[in-house]
């Protein structure tokens, strides 16, 4: 896995952005038809529970845009530190970040909640263009290369990281200097989650960053960073208080499968997570 990020970084250096691009997407067309099988199966499922009335052919269409939108994600994230990734920046809008200035007006720090969905990364990398150099948690890769890829990259782009079971200290004081906290919400890695309504299905989400919220009196605010019409957009949502864990995780799943739904070509998510 680890010649796709390099393959990809490699592009990044040496090529301009739509011949980049180009060649990107080429390169996911050949994991659709090859490596990634079963990813792609797993994929025809999550768009069965978003229209099950979609013919095969809409499915596979639809699901080799979800590959080269990915590449494409792992491109641009390999441009963020560098100097061409100005035009991510110069083309990318906000929208609602008076819900994060006024949630940190309040002196907890703030949660920033978004998903597999988009560019999150660049998202990320936003904050810290905004003044709001984020401690990013995320989830290490079965890969100590991937890994280390991704942390060089989110440190050159203003972001501290810590990997989910580790350093969570470090978290908790962040909030405590009112800081701001980015991380996903779509995916229970550590089995400790809710099961809540999505899509006509049911999947597991994590819980654990609800529970810090309920501790430390942080707002949770959900973002997405996501791609219209070939430039990013960034929405803060509305604040989550967090009183009841339970139910403030379902407010969330309600919020995430409205934007999956929308924008179902950027929801990157390759294993499964409907529960049968």
């Amino acid at each position: 896995m680890i010649w796709f990020y390099r393959t990809i970084a490699f592009l990044s250096h040496l090529i301009p952005y739509r011949i980049a691009v180009f060649i990107t997407e080429r390169i996911a067309d050949g994991a659709y038809f090859t490596f990634y099988r079963k990813a792609r199966y797993i994929v025809f499922e999550n768009l069965d529970r978003y229209n099950s009335k979609l013919k095969i052919w809409q499915k596979k269409e639809l699901t080799l845009k979800i590959f080269r939108n990915f590449a494409v994600f792992i491109y641009e994230f390999t441009l963020l530190p560098q100097p061409a990734g100005k035009r991510l920046f110069d083309n990318l809008t906000i929208e609602n970040r008076e819900r994060l200035d006024n949630a940190l007006k309040e002196g907890n720090g703030a949660i920033v909640l978004t998903a597999h969905l988009g560019n999150w990364e660049l998202g990320a990398a936003a904050l810290n263009t905004c003044g709001y150099p984020p401690v990013v948690v995320a989830l290490p890769h079965q890969s100590r290369k991937i890994t280390e890829f991704f942390t060089r990259r989110r440190n050159a782009c203003g972001m501290d990281v810590v990997y989910l079971g580790k350093g969570m200290k470090k978290v908790v004081t962040a909030l405590k200097q009112n800081r701001v906290i980015a991380t996903l919400g779509d995916r229970d890695y550590l089995h400790h989650g809710i099961l809540c309504p999505f899509m006509g299905g049911k999947i597991f989400l994590p819980i654990g960053i609800f529970e810090l919220a309920s501790r430390t009196a942080s707002p949770i605010i959900p973002a997405f960073c996501v791609k219209e019409k070939g430039a990013y957009r960034i929405n803060f949502e509305l604040p989550i208080r967090v009183n009841n864990v339970e139910d403030s995780v379902k407010e969330w799943s309600k919020i995430l499968e409205c934007y999956v739904r929308t924008y179902i070509t950027q929801w990157f998510v390759f294993d499964p997570v409907f529960v049968h």
